[in-house]
């Protein structure tokens, strides 16, 4: 572990000294459990990250910032994945943008209430088709509410933001990974100047997170 660059890096982003000590702390941890296994912090995979979260108490918030200052997006983007799955795992469908409440209470009645549970419940097209007839809601509204809880797993991207990116046609994780941050910047731009959309665009430093995370996080949903 690169202490003292990670340690500067964290001073010039103005942290504090007892974040810093955590951070560096919970990097340490992550590199002894690593180290177990004949693995480096420059060797580790993702399911290696995945394991040891799983399987360990230590906060990865530290680690994630240990991959950025690295430049390790798989690794940066899967700490930010586990550091935000505990506030998407709460988040309500019936907090999104502009949804049809009556929907959400239907799948409510269904027990699909949160956006894990939506993307567990239409994650493949034959689900979502039966989920449509059992709800006897259209398959477009159960498409829609998996497409918003599927890109809420990019951190940020929850009651505004998701819907920008939905209605200005980036409705997909492949669709985000597909463009460069500064094409995603100028798709929702021009998206909120002409329909005067209620939200902002994201800064760049923003929209190159949502960039990388879209590329690297587990599909979880088949959209074909």
């Amino acid at each position: 572990m690169d202490e003292l660059g990670f340690h500067e890096a964290m001073r010039k982003a103005k942290k504090s000294d007892r974040a810093i000590q955590a951070h560096i702390e919970g990097t340490q941890t992550f590199e002894a459990y690593l180290a177990a296994q004949g693995k480096t912090l420059e060797s580790a995979t993702p399911e290696d990250l995945r394991t040891f979260a799983r399987d360990s108490k230590t906060d990865v918030f530290g680690i994630w910032c240990y991959y950025e200052y690295a430049g390790n997006e798989a690794m940066w983007a899967t700490a930010s994945d586990l550091w935000s799955a505990p506030n998407y795992a709460k988040f309500k469908l019936k907090e999104f943008l502009d949804v049809d409440q009556e929907a959400i209470e239907v799948l409510k009645r269904h027990g699909i209430v949160t956006c894990p549970q939506m993307v567990a419940a239409g994650r493949t097209p034959q689900m979502r088709n039966e989920l449509a007839e059992k709800t006897g809601l259209s398959k477009e509204t159960i498409l829609e509410l998996v497409k918003l809880s599927d890109q809420a797993r990019i951190g940020g991207h929850k009651r505004i933001r998701a819907r920008l990116f939905h209605n200005a046609g980036l409705d997909t994780l492949d669709k985000i990974a597909a463009k460069e941050p500064e094409q995603v910047r100028q798709v929702l731009i021009e998206y909120i100047e002409r329909i005067g959309f209620p939200g902002i665009p994201p800064t760049p430093k923003e929209a190159a997170h949502s960039v990388t995370l879209a590329r690297y996080l587990p599909r979880l949903v088949e959209y074909n």
